[in-house]
Formats: C-alpha cells, sequence, structure tokens
C-alpha cells in the first residue's frame, strides 16, 4: 500500500501537468462578407486550414468534406471526429 500511493500520485500529477492534445489556438482574423472575424479552433488543426474554411462557412460557400458545420449570425463553427477533439469557431469580435 505504502508503494503504490507514491505512485498513483506520480501518474495524477504527470497527467495534469502535460498539455491536452485540443488546447485552443488563435489564429487571427478573416475578412468575409465586409466584416472582419476572429478564427480559433482545436491545436491540432493548422490556421491555414481554418482561416480558409472560415471565409467559405461565413459566405455560405459550403464546408470541408466529412466536418459538420453551423453558422449563426455572429459566428459559427465545425467539427470533425469523435468527442468534437477537431474543431474550429469563426465569430465577430465585439467593436
Amino acid at each position: 500500500m505504502r508503494r503504490t500511493v507514491p505512485l498513483a500520485l506520480a501518474a495524477v500529477a504527470l497527467a495534469l501537468g502535460m498539455p491536452s492534445a485540443a488546447e485552443a489556438r488563435q489564429c487571427g482574423t478573416v475578412k468575409a462578407e465586409g466584416n472582419k472575424y476572429a478564427v480559433s479552433g482545436s491545436d491540432n488543426v493548422g490556421c491555414r486550414f481554418m482561416r480558409k474554411w472560415s471565409r467559405r462557412v461565413v459566405r455560405g460557400d459550403g464546408h470541408p468534406r466529412k466536418w459538420k458545420c453551423e453558422r449563426g449570425a455572429f459566428s459559427g463553427g465545425c467539427h470533425r471526429g469523435e468527442g468534437f477533439t477537431r474543431k474550429f469557431f469563426t465569430y465577430r469580435p465585439p467593436s
């Protein structure tokens, strides 16, 4: 028992200290439909991909293959994969 407690504590500390696979990434802004939109998403999706498809989703030109996208009045978002591990968002920042 005395040996398992330090091992368990070390495992928990290691898991909490490591960054997750889907951390947020800020990718700047894109211009579409005369407005500027901020783009952010998970760390495992490239900024170039997110900016390209954010413009298209806002304009209503479609979405990436095998991705599910939703578009609101001032924002939109796309996701793919189990548990939404790959995702990106487009939103109009407050002026």
